[in-house]
């Protein structure tokens, strides 16, 4: 960590380069999510130290988005003006709206596959008759036992193999 914030203090300090700092918090962010987002946030600390508020434009480049909003806006300074902010702010909009949107879909996409999957589990189930101790033949009335013969008609009805050719 102690290179990483080297690096950044000689992006900003010797070399007053904050575009390749915010490159190089990216490139870190690609490798090491954690480490790339706690780069970011001391970059923006080092630029406000060091530039005061004409860092803050820097500060707020959408390259950044992979930092939270909230966390960024509260280090800036109470005096920020909003007409700064609004760039900010109707990106990281955009951007919420967007994965919700996301989100709407990918709920929808999950009602479609359980309602696929219920409808495979009927079909499934209407492939099989369950007869249980209480079943009884639709034709004579007679309860099924563990000998008698089973036919199970094209209705899904299962009737006693003597009661198949009888009229219901």
């Amino acid at each position: 960590m102690d290179r990483h914030a080297e690096v950044l203090r000689i992006f900003v300090n010797d070399l007053n380069d904050n575009t390749s700092a915010i490159n190089y918090c990216c490139e870190v962010y690609q490798t090491n999510k954690s480490l790339g987002t706690k780069l970011g946030y001391d970059l923006i600390d080092l630029c406000l130290t060091t530039n005061g508020e004409a860092a803050i434009p820097t500060i707020l480049n959408p390259k950044l988005n992979f930092l939270d909003p909230i966390v960024v806006l509260e280090k800036l300074p109470d005096e920020t003006g909003l007409d700064v902010l609004d760039f900010f702010i109707e990106f990281n909009l955009r951007s919420i709206n967007t994965e919700l949107k996301n989100s709407i879909i990918q709920n929808e996409l999950l009602k479609v596959d359980l309602i696929d999957s219920k409808l495979q589990k009927l079909e499934k189930e209407r492939e099989y008759v369950r007869l249980t101790s209480s079943s009884i033949c639709p034709v004579c009335g007679k309860h099924f036992n563990a000998t008698s013969v089973v036919v199970v008609t094209t209705t899904g009805q299962a009737l006693h193999y003597g009661c198949n050719g009888k009229d219901n």
